[in-house]
């Protein structure tokens, strides 16, 4: 199962055990007594308890749950092999200097951190219906914040505007997910990206009295299809 980036939750249940899947890409194998669980990335939620990814564990017939880290990767997997792959672009800041140029902040243990963070594709990425922007982010003492991606032809910004209502959280390190669908023209605040539209870089900034932003990833994805 896979539904990152479909901002819907999705049900799962073996015949003993009901899950709920968020932001998820997991592997399960039934057998007659047990269920195997490979979680690559995501939140699985069994009953009362929440189990973040990846890990890999077992759900019993009698309930029992057990989960350690996992120690395989997807492509490993000999079942999930041939299918088309999502990630469009995926940036993990595990470097000093990423693979496009950066602009504004600072990489430190793989986090990329400032008041501002900026940095461009290390190439221009055609948008496409369906795309979604992913980030593992931290805000500390924002209001609110500002997504930005440039886009040529056009010469213009597109934005996505972060707050309370609109996925904004202090102080912990979530999943943001942000369809470029909902990004709009900063010019006219009306248009959506369309298929004429390569974007070339991406910006975070955060508004508020000493506010920080830190990344851990970002992402686009396809569309679940």
């Amino acid at each position: 199962v896979d539904n990152r980036g479909a901002q819907k939750d999705v049900s799962f249940s073996d015949g003993r055990n009901d899950a709920t899947l968020t932001s998820c890409a997991v592997y399960f194998d039934r057998s007659a007594s047990r269920t195997q669980v490979s979680l690559y990335e995501g939140d699985l939620r069994i009953d009362e308890d929440l189990v973040s990814g990846p890990k890999e564990g077992v759900l019993s017939k009698r309930g029992k749950k057990t989960f350690k880290t996992l120690r395989g990767t997807r492509s490993e997997n000999r079942y999930l092999t041939g299918l088309k792959p999502r990630v469009v672009y995926h940036e993990g800041f595990d470097s000093r200097e990423p693979k496009g140029r950066l602009r504004e902040g600072e990489i430190q243990d793989g986090v990329l951190t400032g008041a501002t963070v900026f940095w461009g594709y290390p190439e221009d990425i055609r948008h496409q219906d369906g795309l979604v922007i992913r980030l593992r982010v931290r805000f500390t003492n924002v209001v609110y914040a500002t997504l930005t991606q440039f886009a040529t032809p056009r010469d213009d910004n597109f934005s996505y505007e972060i707050n309370e209502d609109y996925g904004l959280k202090n102080g912990e390190w979530y999943t943001l997910e942000v369809p470029l669908s909902e990004f709009r023209e900063r010019t006219n605040h009306r248009d959506p990206p369309n298929e004429d539209d390569w974007f070339q870089n991406v910006s975070l900034t955060p508004s508020g009295e000493n506010a920080l932003v830190e990344l851990d990833w970002v992402e686009l994805i396809r569309a679940v299809n």
